[in-house]
């Protein structure tokens, strides 16, 4: 399975081989930071855990939720993944977190790369419904959603708490169109 972004950008599977360039990629504070689960620093272990959940994940269900995103060399720069809560009584929709390498930043690859994700997500895996929450501090965020076409949908006050602090969200949402 292989979701094409542009002919430089692609999404795949994890392979073995994309530990090394995950840890690497992953292990900086910004993506911490904005992130409810990813710890900093990350080791070696943390990927280890990583892998061993996406593959029950995959194995359980038969589906792929956590895809690399590649570079033209199909190395690993970033990753985007759906949390599988149409399993929770709403098969009709999902949550969904991405992140990218601090180099590759700043280039507009994100919001491609949401905006192909989502449309794979609405027309072939069959969710009318696609949600991402985002940290009120993550500006950066919020724009790469709202370039790929997702609708800010309101605040969530306190809605998670990271490291002892209660955090307030911005829920965006993209829906298929259903005549």
């Amino acid at each position: 399975m292989m979701i094409k972004v542009t002919n430089e950008i692609t999404l795949t599977p994890y392979l073995k081989k994309d530990k090394p360039d995950l840890v690497r990629h992953i292990n900086h504070p910004d993506i911490s930071e904005n992130t409810l689960t990813i710890p900093y620093p990350y080791k070696k272990e943390d990927a280890d855990e990583f892998f061993q959940m996406i593959q029950e994940k995959e194995k359980q269900t038969g589906k792929i939720w956590n895809w690399v995103i590649r570079d033209k060399d199909n190395n690993l720069i970033g990753s985007i993944g759906l949390l599988g809560r149409e399993f929770l009584g709403n098969p009709h929709r999902d949550v969904f977190g991405y992140w990218i390498g601090k180099e590759f930043r700043g280039k507009g690859l994100m919001s491609k790369v949401v905006k192909s994700f989502s449309d794979y997500c609405l027309n072939e895996r069959g969710l009318v419904r696609l949600e991402a929450n985002v940290f009120f501090h993550n500006q950066a965020s919020m724009k790469v959603l709202e370039k790929a076409g997702f609708e800010r949908e309101g605040c969530l006050k306190k809605a998670y708490l990271k490291k002892g602090k209660y955090l307030d969200s911005v829920l965006f949402a993209k829906t298929k169109r259903i005549d």
